[in-house]
């Protein structure tokens, strides 16, 4: 996490003459939760952007992390590995392509693309034996673009390493002090939990549990 020494005041509205009183909250790097950089140094605020800062539920970030509302309840923050697996999930979205298992060559030893599946499509790695894992790229994305290495990367660390359960939890504390779930709400198949995407998941849940 970067520091920031100073608060930073937004160029567009000062030259404009809007007051602006600074747009991120304590110590913390504003771009990690999702501010742009501007071409001039600066950053785009509320103010100009209609950016909306981070909520207090953002602020949980780690499993396990706690935030105490102020009126006997707090939330609770669990991240678990998402039991689905990860070829279904991917398969049910567009962005990652689509993923198969090779058929047995009837002419050769190995296997063959799956019959969905065109001269595009390549092997990501071995599983379950001498079966490969076959992928066919999203059609709008040419191996010759830049994300292309990228997508292939992410595609295997899922399949490798599984998706993500957020759970949100509401917690109550009882007369002898100790603390009790009271409500919950979850999202599964989350690809990442790195910033800013997590604290949007988590703002998003911790709204669906108040009472």
């Amino acid at each position: 996490m970067t520091k920031i020494e100073s608060r930073m005041l937004c160029t567009t509205c000062t030259e404009a003459g809007r007051t602006t009183t600074g747009y991120f909250k304590g110590e913390t790097d504003p771009f990690q939760f999702g501010w742009t950089r501007r071409d001039d140094g600066g950053h785009n605020c509320p103010t100009c952007s209609g950016y909306e800062p981070p909520t207090p539920a953002a602020t949980l970030t780690e499993d396990g992390d706690t935030l105490e509302l102020g009126d006997g309840t707090r939330l609770r923050l669990k991240i678990e590995p998402d039991d689905r697996s990860p070829m279904e999930e991917m398969n049910d979205s567009d962005c990652y392509g689509r993923l198969g298992w090779g058929r047995p060559d009837r002419y050769q030893y190995g296997e063959v693309r799956p019959a969905d599946m065109d001269g595009n499509a390549e092997k990501l790695h071995f599983s379950q034996g001498y079966t490969a894992i076959w992928w066919q790229p999203p059609e709008d994305v040419k191996r010759t673009d830049p994300i292309f290495g990228e997508l292939r990367r992410q595609v295997i660390t899922l399949l490798e390493e599984g998706f993500y359960l957020v759970i949100v939890k509401l917690e109550e504390r009882c007369d002898h002090g100790d603390w009790h779930e009271i409500n919950n709400a979850a999202l599964g198949g989350c690809d990442s939990i790195d910033q800013p995407y997590l604290g949007e998941i988590v703002t998003d849940l911790a709204e669906e549990v108040k009472p």
